[in-house]
């Protein structure tokens, strides 16, 4: 897959789905690879912040004996931010407002990436929330 085409169906999904705002592809690293995301939110400032709370999460699991790590929920007041793991190297992460209907938009998610499956297949999922990724940010003077 092009990155061209990665952001193109970003763009897509966050058109097509009211509850969904911004979307982006992220290497677990903690490199941007694709994104349509809101005007001012920082590409790489986000993609490093979901690598830690990747990499954090995957840790607490492990050592709470927990078995493998799947999900994580942190919600806010303006809503959540979703990350799936595409991949053992990829994660889509998704704003969403404080409306959603999670299981819908997992679904409508899993089915508009279902192409995903011939490259990297979905798995688990992490919940997080982000002020800062929907840039809900006023200027004050």
């Amino acid at each position: 897959m092009e990155e061209e085409n990665l952001d193109e169906k970003l763009k897509k999904l966050v058109k097509t789905i009211p509850e969904v705002k911004a979307a982006m592809i992220v290497s677990t690293e903690g490199f941007p690879i694709a994104a349509a995301l809101s005007r001012g939110t920082d590409r790489i400032r986000m993609a490093g912040m979901t690598a830690a709370l990747i990499s954090i999460a995957e840790r607490s699991v492990k050592e709470m004996a927990k078995g493998k790590f799947e999900q994580l929920f942190i919600r806010g007041k303006n809503g959540y931010i979703l990350v799936l793991q595409t991949g053992l190297n990829t994660v889509l992460i998704i704003s969403t407002t404080n409306k959603v209907k999670l299981r819908l938009v997992i679904h409508d998610i899993k089915e508009k990436f279902s192409e995903f499956d011939k490259y990297t297949p979905l798995v688990p999922f992490i919940l997080l929330d982000s002020s800062e990724f929907n840039d809900n940010t006023e200027k004050k003077e």
